[in-house]
């Protein structure tokens, strides 16, 4: 690409980002929480630098929510996930870095069956330690969306991760093309797709014999939401293994039902980021926090950064049953209903799976 192509893309990105931020004012993308406040600081030099290397060159995201094939940024991503294990002393912090990562950055990879990870993993006392994991399927769910299931070796008391995929936002590519479609599906954000791999995916989650961890970001989130809620007696109840969606959209009220009416249920956080706008779609469940930086953050940005590679954050627990009926969620989901359905009658149903 040359530098006039380079400078187009920077403008293009730089007025596209002005113009949500425009169009859609901060107070509405900011969450109903709870009182208490929990700081949380990032020591680890290398991975603020891993951190700031979104959008760090031009219109570039780096290998940060951007798909890319070579196996060099596998390698890249491992070295951040050693890099977050060797100087992260808070095991708390570690994991919700790790898991960042992990859901942002790994799930974009070109990852083949057969490729072993090590990565950060608590146990039951708290403390953290690498564990090594073999990739032992790489799911199609549609249209070259992707999802990984993630097995642990020579480790009993370790759950195997499935790790999906969020929005590739690239016209160029098929599962680029196909996440975005799955953004818009008017029955909801990717539920499409998780009917489309139900199948696979619980054949998966049945064959490890051992209860599983589901972890992703965007689509990837809400499609973890999906499988957190149908498939909730195969997923880990372990207080120390929960499931992580981060900047994923709400679910149906429907599906909020199964969930308040399950007997049992997984442990789940969610992590959400203030100006983030997709996370205003649909009703949350779980356990929920907003993050917020010192600056406000538009929408784009919001929605992609590692927030956990920022210097310093902020943590509240959302008020759920507040969030939920407020007037600003309200608003992005009939907007979002309205322009899915009006889409589809267009033209999109012919792009869906049958």
């Amino acid at each position: 690409m040359s530098q006039d192509d380079f400078s187009l893309s920077t403008q293009s990105f730089k007025y596209w980002e002005i113009f949500l931020t425009w169009l859609f004012k901060y107070d509405s993308r900011c969450f109903e929480l709870k009182d208490k406040t929990l700081v949380y600081e990032n020591p680890s030099k290398q991975h603020a630098r891993f951190g700031k290397s979104y959008r760090k060159k031009m219109a570039s995201k780096g290998i940060i929510c951007r798909v890319t094939p070579s196996f060099d940024d596998v390698e890249k991503t491992c070295k951040a996930l050693k890099a977050i294990y060797e100087t992260v002393e808070s095991p708390l912090t570690c994991e919700w870095a790790t898991f960042e990562v992990l859901a942002k950055v790994m799930a974009y990879r070109n990852l083949k069956t057969g490729h072993t990870l090590q990565i950060p993993i608590m146990d039951r006392e708290g403390c953290m330690s690498m564990k090594p994991f073999v990739v032992d399927r790489v799911f199609e769910l549609w249209n070259k969306i992707k999802a990984f299931g993630l097995t642990p070796l020579n480790a009993e008391e370790v759950s195997p991760i499935l790790l999906f995929r969020g929005t590739d936002f690239s016209f160029m590519t098929e599962g680029g093309r196909a996440s975005i479609i799955s953004d818009l599906d008017p029955k909801g954000p990717g539920f499409t797709l998780y009917e489309k791999g139900q199948k696979q995916i619980r054949e998966w989650l049945l064959k490890g014999g051992k209860k599983a961890r589901v972890i992703g970001h965007s689509l990837g989130g809400v499609v973890a939401a999906y499988t957190l809620i149908h498939d909730a007696d195969l997923i880990s109840q372990n207080s120390w293994e929960s499931s992580y969606a981060f900047n994923f959209p709400g679910v149906s009220k429907e599906l909020i039902e199964k969930w308040e009416d399950l007997s049992q249920k997984p442990h789940f956080k969610g992590f959400v980021c203030r100006g983030d706008l997709v996370s205003k779609l649909g009703f949350l469940f779980g356990d929920i926090y907003e993050v917020s930086l010192d600056a406000p953050l538009s929408p784009i940005r919001a929605h992609e950064i590692l927030l956990f590679a920022e210097g310093r954050g902020f943590l509240h627990e959302v008020d759920l049953i507040k969030e939920n009926a407020s007037s600003s969620r309200q608003f992005y989901s009939n907007l979002q209903q309205q322009t899915s359905s009006v889409l589809y009658e267009f033209g999109l149903k012919f792009l869906f799976p049958n």
